[in-house]
């Protein structure tokens, strides 16, 4: 596989290096259309920066000078595929500095979002790499500021820490950050019954297919089924976030935009325009964030409209709070040493005073519990195969809760692997993992581009960190000689190991 993309871009991109200094405007360190090759011009804007770079890697070519190597994030990848694709026959030029390092032909489409940076300089390029890297993990350190430490991740060593944060997508941490220190931007909701909303939501659907005489969105807001649609979302907030989810959002540049703004300002008239949001993005990609960032402002709207001072004579209001949390593991990964991880396991949390409800937190253990008035409450949080944690709380304010459920038996080392299904039975059955004591579990290729595994950027870097744990625990006991036996696939050991395009979210 890396073979293949590495020959995809030499076939795509006709290196021709240039050291011109663009002197007419500060650019962000990124690729730019070449505009005038004569006049040594470049686009304003960028195609894609270093924000949008994941797996950022120095390499040799096959004449054995520096190269790196990189991947365009997949929330960019459409953006990218666009924009060389308007670029075929044209050159695009990597900057830096604001001086163009690499300025490439490209000849095709660039469907994979793989890219390469060349230079004459050997001592340049790896300069340059070394403040990439920092320039990347500056960006990401800016997110997570004030977070706690992650006590996996700052067991690694420099080296390994350096290889996981490369491979961290920019726009999936900030999609993190934005949901948990963020609240009042982001909507939670309990939909237990969409029948209704989604036969209204038909409803209009097929009167906006009608053939008719006018186009003018005034005319179609006259209709029966779009006043019982708007009337519907005025009377039941909450799904309003169905509606984002639904068909009209996908092409707000016309009437839908119209019919949107109509819904949504007539209910929050503060919330300012989606169409002006969508018509300033000059992409599919940079339109969806647009869409997003508009979105946080409706639910912000929503949540304060929750949250209005109680008035003197309705008595029988009562404000409402929300617990916000993560569960962690705490666990043997290799005996003798405890750790902590996120739960990803899916953690069930169950509350005594609310009988008929539960909540389950996601993939990266974080969950919210909401609408609770101000009392005592006894939660349960219970995970398959750990020690289930009970605890009560006395809620009077918004809360912010970590849970540490334990797992203390004492499991046989466990390492993780990425094989392709060819390699799957030789592999497995190699007699490294009894001579070293070590249990094996893994991921298939084909299985993660079919999507019948799923494996995220995040859940990829635990796994580095678990891994890395049990390197040091062999190292220890065994020495380096088992490095040399060790077989291919093992997640952050093998530096072969190609993980293009198995992502998920």
């Amino acid at each position: 596989m890396k073979t293949k993309i590495l020959l995809e871009i030499l076939l795509v991109f006709i290196c021709l290096p240039s050291y011109s200094n663009y002197q007419d405007k500060h650019r962000e360190n990124g690729w730019y259309h070449v505009i005038n090759r004569q006049k040594d011009s470049l686009s304003i804007n960028p195609i894609v920066t270093v924000k949008d770079f994941i797996g950022l890697k120095l390499d040799t070519d096959i004449f054995g000078k520096y190269v790196i190597n990189g991947q365009i994030s997949k929330h960019k990848l459409n953006k990218w595929a666009v924009e060389t694709g308007k670029a075929i026959g044209k050159q695009i030029a990597f900057t830096f500095k604001d001086s163009v390092i690499s300025s490439p032909t490209v000849n095709a489409r660039l469907e994979s979002g793989a890219f390469q940076i060349t230079s004459h300089s050997n001592k340049e390029l790896l300069d340059i790499y070394k403040q990439l890297m920092k320039e990347k993990s500056d960006s990401l350190d800016a997110l997570f500021k004030e977070w706690e430490k992650d006590s996996l991740y700052y067991e690694l060593p420099p080296k390994q820490r350096d290889s996981a944060q490369m491979n961290i997508d920019y726009w999936e941490a900030k999609a993190w950050i934005d949901l948990t220190t963020k609240p009042k931007e982001h909507y939670w909701y309990s939909i237990q019954d969409s029948t209704e909303y989604k036969r209204l939501e038909k409803a209009l659907k097929e009167e906006l297919e009608k053939p008719n005489v006018s186009n003018k969105a005034s005319d179609y807001m006259k209709s029966d089924a779009y006043k019982a649609y708007k009337q519907y979302l005025h009377d039941n907030e909450e799904y309003i976030s169905l509606m984002f989810q639904g068909f009209m959002f996908k092409e707000l540049k016309g009437l839908c935009g119209y019919l949107v703004d109509d819904i949504i300002q007539s209910k929050y008239p503060s919330v300012p325009s989606i169409r002006s949001y969508v018509n300033e993005a000059g992409n599919m990609d940079d339109e969806r964030f647009a869409v997003y960032e508009w979105e946080r402002k409706v639910w912000y709207q929503m949540n304060i409209a929750q949250e209005k001072p109680l008035q003197v004579d309705d008595r029988k209001a009562q404000r409402c709070f929300s617990i916000i949390g993560r569960t962690f593991i705490e666990e043997y990964i290799v005996p003798n040493q405890v750790t902590k991880s996120p739960l990803s396991a899916g953690t069930c949390i169950q509350i005594e005073e609310i009988p008929k409800r539960s909540w389950v937190a996601d993939k990266e253990g974080y969950f919210k519990i909401d609408s609770l008035q101000k009392g005592k409450y006894h939660l349960t949080f219970s995970c398959v195969g750990l020690e289930h944690v009970d605890t009560v709380i006395f809620v009077n304010d918004n809360i912010d809760l970590k849970i540490i459920l334990s797992d203390f038996s004492i499991h046989t080392p466990r390492l993780s692997l990425i094989l392709s299904k060819k390699e799957e039975n030789n592999i497995l059955k190699d007699n490294f993992w009894d001579k070293y004591g070590l249990t094996v579990s893994w991921y298939t290729k084909e299985s993660l581009q079919d999507k019948s595994q799923r494996l995220t950027i995040l859940s990829y870097s635990h796994i580095v960190k678990r891994n890395q744990i049990v390197f040091d625990y062999l190292d220890k006991k065994y020495g380096y000689s088992w490095r040399f036996e060790a077989p291919k696939g093992i997640i952050g050991l093998d530096e072969k190991l190609d993980t293009y395009g198995i992502f998920t979210k």
